[in-house]
């Protein structure tokens, strides 16, 4: 059976309560962490189903008395998102989303900061998942939970007719939760695990935050290279 929304923090490494304006650095990790263990949202699968996970994520969070946002990178005429990730082919995308959070940094700045547990070991800021996955500054932003993206014409919601629709006002609207689970539902069987992601410099600040999930490994991002290859179908 699938893991059940998390709704408290019972992480040792948890201080306080979750339902603040900004959580502060070791809830970010002890939440990251307790997020990127869920067995129901196929992370082990990054080909498809990002707005399933942010969909599904954003309502979780909102019901653990926390304000998500939603991270939107999309792609150019002629230049498409893509990253080779530790282990695998090169993939390339459309557009990517992930949820976002407010956390209060080390130094006392509240940061939005993108929860992406297909990438990362931990949250990272907007610009650095951007980089990741190579989008444009310009075509990365942080938007409210049924607000568009730039350019968008539509939050691509999981619906029957697919997430390419604006459901707003719609009965479809009222399903995007039941269309989502079941999309991640097919993406199970095909994901890896435990997998393999790149280290955040968030975690990196965090000396007694644990290095490693029950599902997942990382590695040094500097250590793996993300450039396009030459012949990128070969």
């Amino acid at each position: 059976m699938p893991d059940t929304p998390v709704l408290t923090l019972t992480s040792s490494f948890e201080t306080g309560s979750v339902k603040s304006s900004a959580l502060a650095p070791e809830q970010a990790i002890a939440l990251f962490d307790k997020l990127a263990d869920r067995t129901d949202l196929a992370w082990g699968y990054p080909a498809q189903g990002c707005h399933a996970r942010a969909h599904i994520l954003c309502h979780d969070l909102a019901e653990m008395g926390l304000s998500p946002k939603k991270a939107w990178a999309s792609d150019t005429l002629y230049d498409r998102l893509y990253l080779k990730p530790p282990e695998g082919e090169l993939m390339e995308w459309n557009w990517h989303a992930a949820p976002v959070l407010a956390v209060k940094m080390p130094d006392g700045k509240v940061q939005d900061m993108v929860f992406d547990p297909v990438f990362f070991d931990g949250p990272v800021l907007l610009a650095e998942w951007g980089k990741l996955i190579h989008a444009k500054p310009e075509n990365v932003e942080i938007v409210t939970p049924g607000d568009f993206p730039a350019g968008f014409k539509s939050e691509y919601v999981p619906s029957e007719k697919g997430p390419f629709y604006n459901l707003r006002g719609t009965k479809e609207a009222y399903t995007a939760d039941a269309h989502a689970k079941k999309e991640l539902e097919n993406y199970l069987p095909l994901q890896k695990i435990p997998r393999t992601v790149f280290q955040s410099t968030f975690r990196q600040m965090l000396p007694e935050a644990p290095t490693r999930g029950a599902t997942w490994i990382s590695v040094p991002l500097q250590a793996v290279s993300v450039n396009r290859p030459k012949n990128p179908s070969a």
